[in-house]
């Protein structure tokens, strides 16, 4: 989190993206973005496919803008976790947003 804000409306017809690699556990996972609180976006699930290769994940901005956040005042730029949180393991790399 971070005291300061950040506008991402140049990004509000594109995506949120990272490189996600599962290692171990239930491959359940779950995002959202904060605009300061108790300003936030809904839970929105990831799409990870089984396996432990290195994958894309995509979630459109709108998923985030539809749920509550704020594209204005984007305070936390990701928060990531597995569902269970049971032994599960993961990597991220290369987290960004991309304009459509």
């Amino acid at each position: 989190e971070s005291s300061s804000v950040i506008d991402l409306s140049d990004y509000a017809s594109g995506y949120w993206v990272l490189e996600l690699r599962h290692i171990e556990g239930p491959n359940d996972y779950r995002v959202k973005l904060d605009c300061v609180y108790p300003c936030e976006s809904s839970h929105i699930d990831l799409s990870v496919q089984p396996g432990t290769a290195w994958q894309t994940v995509k979630v459109p901005m709108s998923a985030f803008t539809a749920t509550g956040l704020d594209i204005t005042k984007v305070n936390t730029g990701m928060v990531i976790w597995a569902k269970d949180h049971n032994g599960t393991r993961f990597r991220i790399d290369n987290v960004r947003f991309e304009a459509d």
